[in-house]
């Protein structure tokens, strides 16, 4: 008798995965039905704006540098990336997605940019990395994470800030303090570089900083 008291409440717990699947079926069609609905790019952008959330391109890519917004449109998601960081949110109602964005965007855009400190801070790091060896090529992961050696100033400087300084540093020609230069390049490994967009929304691949003295003619 035990096999057939089972039964009804299988069957039932079987029902009720269809019964919800079915609502699923039907809640991701209204989602799409409103992203396809003309209004809802509108209502995006006027929202980006209304914010001050500068933003180039259309709907379902954006440029908000230093970000990239993408809709998903297959599986109802939303990436905002800057470079290989990225977060993704299934928030689509308009007024809480943009709320969303601007979490992740205004601490970035906001911070503070001290172009000589920023670059003391680079040069003491290349200076212990490199064992003040002048021109040697310093990965600059490697400088980041000697920047946030203690583990409480990576939530106080975390690497999007720092991939933000670095931007806004190379909007520079020509980069120096003091009497150094500083040079910066691509990694030959992909995985070490940083991905980086400026304000201007121009993008680099930088993964490697060397400094040398002015005078040096090596």
């Amino acid at each position: 008798g035990v096999q057939t008291c089972a039964l009804p409440i299988f069957d039932q717990v079987i029902s009720e995965r269809q019964t919800l699947e079915q609502n699923t079926d039907a809640w991701l069609l209204s989602i799409q039905q409103q992203i396809e609905n003309s209004d809802y790019p509108k209502d995006i952008e006027s929202l980006l704006s209304k914010n001050k959330i500068t933003f180039t391109g259309k709907f379902p890519e954006y440029s908000i540098p230093p970000f990239k917004l993408v809709f998903n449109l297959h599986n109802n998601s939303v990436r905002l990336s800057m470079g290989r960081k990225s977060h993704q949110t299934f928030i689509l109602e308009p007024q809480s997605l943009v709320h969303w964005i601007n979490k992740h965007y205004e601490p970035v855009v906001s911070s503070s940019f001290e172009q000589e400190q920023f670059c003391k801070e680079i040069m003491s790091a290349y200076k212990l990395l490199s064992q003040s060896h002048w021109r040697r090529q310093i990965s600059l992961k490697d400088v980041y994470q000697v920047l946030t050696i203690r583990g409480d100033t990576k939530q106080e400087y975390p690497e999007s800030i720092f991939m933000f300084d670095l931007a806004r540093l190379l909007q520079n020609p020509m980069i120096e303090l003091d009497d150094f230069y500083f040079e910066f390049a691509p990694h030959k490994e992909t995985k070490k570089n940083y991905f980086i967009t400026d304000t201007q929304g121009k993008e680099k691949t930088i993964g490697l900083v060397s400094i040398y003295p002015k005078q040096s003619r090596i």
